[in-house]
């Protein structure tokens, strides 16, 4: 969807460029982090707009999840609220459930969101990331 941004202090703000981008990273512990892909898009009401397309999140040692929209030209096996998406951990393509990664991470489908939603839960930190 549109990169709507708000911050932990509740600033709001729309980042239209296309690219990857840091939309986070922990000031305690930078190796803790959330990058997201923006894609641009255009159209006859709009000519400088974007949509993100992809979401990583890193946390020390803990497995990388990313989560992501497939290509044009490639098929994906996940639908969230009708958009194809890709998952993945450490790199290698997953499918999305009530999946434990590892000892510290959980990600799930929340089913009173079904399919609109997946939650990453950090159970150690309990840090949850909420991927519409």
């Amino acid at each position: 969807g549109d990169p709507h941004i708000v911050t932990f202090d509740q600033l709001k703000f729309d980042c239209q460029a296309s690219g990857v981008f840091t939309t986070l990273t922990s000031l305690q512990d930078p190796s803790f982090e959330i990058q997201e892909r923006f894609t641009s898009v255009s159209s006859s009401s709009c000519s400088q707009a974007s949509v993100s397309t992809g979401v990583v999140i890193k946390d020390g040692n803990k497995p990388i999840v990313q989560i992501s929209t497939p290509g044009y030209d490639e098929t994906s096996v996940d639908v969230i609220n009708g958009c194809p998406i890709d998952f993945f951990v450490d790199g290698v393509v997953s499918t999305l459930g009530a999946t434990e990664i590892g000892s510290n991470v959980l990600v799930k489908l929340p089913q009173n969101d079904w399919p609109s939603q997946v939650k990453i839960i950090h159970t150690d930190t309990f840090m949850t990331v909420d991927v519409n």
